[in-house]
Order: C-alpha cells, then sequence, then structure tokens
C-alpha cells in the first residue's frame, strides 16, 4: 500500500488547526461509493478510542492539614491514575438548538439556530476494594474531613487543633487532567482538565449473610463534582503531560524478572527438586 500525497491533513490546515496528532484528509479516501478505491484504502482507517490517561494535577489543600497527610495525597494519585478500573462520563460534543418556522403548506419546516451547547462531563470512577477496606476508608475519612461529617454537617477538620481559617473549594477539590493518546502514545487525541472535582459518594458499605452463597468481591462507581476545560489550551498543556511520558526503551517485553533467586525456604526443603536430579544423575554415571 503507497501513501497519497493528500492522505494526511497538515497540521497548520483547516480543521486540523490546533490538533497535537496527526489525522486524515476527510477529503480523500472515499469507500462508499460507486466502487471502492484501493490506492486510497489507508484513508478509511477508523479512529480506535484508547484508553484515558488521567494525571493528578493539584491535591486538595486540605489533605495538609490532616495527620500523615502524604498518605493521603498518594492514595488520590494512586486510585485515580494506577487503581481505576473505568473512568467514564467525560464529554464533548456539541449540539445546537433550534428553533422551527413552517414552510409552505405541505407540513416543511425551516430550523433557525438559537444556541450552541456542549455536553456536560460527569466522571464517575469505579475500584475495585482491596484488602481490609482501604478504599472505602480513604473516600469516607476525605468526604468527612473536607467535605461535610455527616453528624454535624460541618468538614471535621475544623475539630484539629491546626485548622484552616476557610473552606473554599481548594480545600476539597482537586484538579485532574484527562487525555486519550493516539495509537503510538506520543500524541494528544482529545483531552478535559477538570477542576473543583471531589467524591461526592464513598459506594455502598452493606453487609448481608447467606449461608450458601458464594462470598462476593466489592466495587464502588464514585461520581465526582467538578467543572472540566477543552480546547486547545488544554490539548497543548496535556501534551506536555504525554511528552514528560517517554517510553522510548519502555518496553515491558524486555523489563528484568521481578525476583532473581530461589528462596532460602525452597532451597532448605528436604525434597530433592528438578536441579538435584539433574546433579544425581550426573553423579552416578558410569563411565564408558
Amino acid at each position: 500500500m503507497s501513501r497519497q500525497t493528500d492522505t494526511l491533513l497538515g497540521a497548520s490546515n483547516a480543521y486540523a488547526q490546533g490538533a497535537q496528532n496527526t489525522m486524515l484528509n476527510l477529503g480523500t479516501g472515499g469507500q462508499l461509493g460507486y466502487v471502492s478505491d484501493l490506492s486510497q484504502l489507508l484513508s478509511a482507517q477508523l479512529h480506535i478510542r484508547s484508553n484515558l490517561i488521567a494525571v493528578v494535577i493539584e491535591g486538595p489543600k486540605g489533605f495538609s492539614y490532616l495527620p500523615n497527610s502524604s498518605y493521603y495525597y498518594a492514595a488520590l494519585r494512586e486510585l485515580v491514575e494506577r487503581q481505576a478500573l473505568t473512568i467514564d462520563g467525560l464529554a464533548q460534543g456539541l449540539e445546537v438548538q433550534t428553533v422551527e418556522t413552517p414552510i409552505g403548506a405541505a407540513g416543511e419546516m425551516m430550523e433557525h439556530p438559537v444556541k450552541t451547547t456542549r455536553a456536560r462531563s460527569q466522571v464517575t470512577m469505579r475500584w475495585p476494594e482491596r484488602y481490609g477496606k482501604p478504599v472505602f476508608r480513604f473516600l469516607s475519612s476525605y468526604i468527612r474531613n473536607l467535605i461535610l461529617d455527616p453528624d454535624t454537617n460541618f468538614a471535621a477538620i475544623g475539630t484539629l487543633s491546626n485548622k484552616p481559617t476557610d473552606m473554599l473549594m481548594d480545600m476539597f477539590g482537586c484538579t485532574i487532567a484527562f487525555f486519550e493518546p493516539d495509537p503510538t502514545h506520543t500524541k494528544v487525541v482529545q483531552s478535559w482538565l477538570g477542576t473543583g472535582m471531589w467524591p461526592k459518594v464513598t459506594g455502598d458499605a452493606v453487609g448481608r449473610r447467606e449461608i450458601t452463597a458464594a462470598s462476593e468481591e466489592t466495587t464502588y462507581d464514585v461520581q465526582w463534582a467538578g467543572v472540566y476545560q477543552v480546547g486547545v489550551g488544554v490539548d497543548q498543556f496535556c501534551q506536555k503531560l504525554l511528552d514528560a511520558m517517554n517510553i522510548v526503551n519502555a518496553n515491558p517485553n524486555n523489563r528484568a524478572a521481578f525476583i532473581d533467586a530461589i528462596s532460602s525456604d525452597i532451597t532448605a526443603a528436604s525434597s530433592s527438586g528438578y536441579s538435584a536430579g539433574i546433579d544425581t544423575m550426573r553423579n552416578k554415571a558410569v563411565s564408558v
């Protein structure tokens, strides 16, 4: 297959202006006309959406007032960046609202644009609970200490001797960047920058008994509040984040084994094992 000179749209041309990623030129490559044109087959390649990368940019300032605050910041970063099973609810599609006027007597209507809206992002993250329920404990502490305690309806951080003087949103909200990388993991395709983000629920914490049933795993679907920016500026910012994630030589097939020796418990065991059988055979070999 050979590329046509106009297969790709230049980064400074038309609707590609401001985009960080390479894209196909919509003006070529149609395959659904009278007959297909295999000389331009590359221009029909689909966009396959990649999994988002999430990066915590700012944590809640309120964490810094809590004892062992570094554990809170570390937990937030790990939960968002490397432990979420799913992150859903990010959107930026546009919709044009219209009003109609009749044209003629046959029922035809002419539509007039009156407002364009962007789809609202409402993020939900899903986590599997870990041994000992640390996810629930973290989210519960986050909500009770920094947002509202259920018994008092005040943030419990106010009961500490070292307490903030206000509870503006930066005390309990965080900023998170979300972006989709292209198939080369080098260019941002689309992105969102959310701020004022905070968890609205801990997820269910329930108990039950059914003696004949199998035990169950626990997962939480946690909705987050937040407002989001999208556009060229956010794409450029997220491109800087992606550029810093240098994947040169980061081939998982080439990483060292996670362990490099047989444990002492095994070598001390009375069982002879595979290699001992070889030693026995070698030691008992007859001379020829």
